[in-house]
């Protein structure tokens, strides 16, 4: 039975002709969808919190040619300039916002189409198409689409990493991969240890018999030195030390100390740094505040209760990552508000979790890469664990799940088909027979 399931699902390419067109389809459904809900819904969908953040960093940045955030006097480190950079340059075209959300749905449905590739090179072609029919209709990537935030532009570089991870054979695939992984540190830094994760366990049969690809690793470290090259220069001058990516670590270090739904107490000993005349703190030594801060509370904290520190650590802050969608903005119409959407992600968790597990076991020749797939969202987690946890940082990792839904599903139908021919073997005529005394009975009733 594993052979027969293994064998169907690495040959499913085979047996949809018409995948192109189905998937197509399936792009223009999403795209369509995505434009249809941002003309609908576009204005309504402000959250006047980072959003407006990022909006007027961009428009300080092309009238004044300084990166800034909130305080528009100090150069910014505590943000990377990969999403405002989008932005600018959509503002520097002569669009505003709403032309904004016109182009992540364009980059929400480029997921679409990365979703699919990566399920197609897991599990086959039937799996990679049903992924994205999920991808395209799944409320919370309109949603995000309409937020003014790094998620729809962060997980298209999420995706392509990822994809091209799965296809590393020529210096060339490596130095692609070295772009993707550039470009994708400069919108949300949390990518740029990613490859530390996956790479030992996509290479470890060449780890152990010393035949690593040293130097196509090498170019491609080399290549992301390069394309970060020009954000250390700026950062060395306005701070005159080295910041590789952001100094941003000491508020969601400093937040990730607190119980959910609670707010740091003052503490006489602990005094933030002094506002500006114009209402403004030094960031950079803020940041330097919160991160002592934060660690002076996780000492106390470790000393005071232990086991409570364990517990908000390994169980409290991954559940805050996972336990809830992305779902900011509940879209007003019928199957679409919040408990819907609630119960939707709980049975992506769980049937997502039965579908790797299932694929570990029967997909043989294919488990390294769906190990180095499935060790992602532990990395994520490990990472927001430490920091701040929320719905927001998980987003980009839900077609991963989706993904493994789908050869659950896949599987499952095959399972189901295998089984009924078998049964038919075994009794040659029961279904037809069954069948006819079906019609019998439904006749006489």
């Amino acid at each position: 039975m594993r052979q027969h399931l293994s064998y169907w699902l690495h040959t499913a390419e085979r047996n949809i002709a018409s995948a192109p067109v189905l998937l197509s389809l399936i792009v223009l459904v999403a795209l369509g969808l995505r434009v249809l809900y941002v003309l609908t819904y576009g204005e309504t969908l402000y959250l006047h919190s980072d959003d407006q953040n990022y909006i007027n960093t961009a428009y300080h940045w092309l009238n004044t040619g300084m990166f800034t955030y909130r305080n528009p006097m100090q150069p910014t480190v505590f943000i990377t300039p990969g999403f405002p950079a989008l932005l600018a340059a959509v503002f520097a075209a002569g669009g505003d916002v709403q032309t904004v959300r016109l182009v992540q749905a364009v980059l929400t449905t480029l997921s679409v189409l990365l979703t699919y590739l990566i399920g197609r090179d897991l599990f086959g072609q039937k799996t990679g198409l049903l992924a994205a029919l999920v991808m395209a209709v799944y409320p919370p990537n309109l949603v995000a689409t309409g937020l003014i935030l790094t998620e729809p532009l962060f997980q298209v570089f999420f995706l392509a990493f990822i994809w091209r991870s799965l296809h590393l054979k020529s210096m060339g695939d490596w130095l692609l991969l070295g772009l993707i992984w550039a470009l994708g540190t400069y919108v949300r830094p949390t990518l740029a240890l990613l490859p530390v994760a996956i790479l030992p366990i996509l290479f470890w049969r060449e780890l152990l018999s010393w035949q690593f690809p040293w130097r196509r690793l090498a170019a491609m470290v080399a290549l992301f030195c390069l394309v970060l090259s020009p954000w250390w220069i700026r950062n060395y001058l306005a701070y005159e030390t080295f910041i590789p990516l952001a100094v941003s670590s000491g508020n969601p270090l400093l937040l990730g100390t607190m119980p959910p739904g609670t707010t740091i107490e003052p503490d006489p000993n602990w005094v933030y740094p002094e506002v500006d005349a114009n209402g403004f703190v030094d960031q950079y030594a803020t940041d330097k505040f919160e991160a002592a801060y934060a660690k002076a509370r996780i000492l106390q904290f470790i000393q005071d209760d232990p086991a409570s520190f364990a517990y908000h650590y390994l169980v409290t802050k991954p559940s805050m990552l996972w336990s809830t969608p992305y779902y900011w903005k509940p879209i007003p119409l019928p199957y679409l508000n919040w408990n819907d959407q609630l119960f939707i992600h709980y049975g992506l968790l769980l049937l997502s979790l039965a579908g790797l597990l299932l694929q570990l076991v029967i997909a043989k020749g294919r488990r390294t890469a769906i190990a180095v797939v499935a060790v992602i969202p532990l990395y994520f987690t490990l990472i927001h664990a430490v920091y701040y946890s929320m719905d927001r940082y998980a987003f980009p990792m839900m077609p991963l799940l989706i993904i493994w839904t789908g050869a659950l599903a896949v599987t499952a139908a095959y399972g189901l088909t295998y089984a009924a021919r078998r049964l038919q073997r075994l009794a040659p005529g029961w279904l037809t027979n069954a069948r006819v005394v079906d019609r019998l009975s439904d006749s006489d009733s």
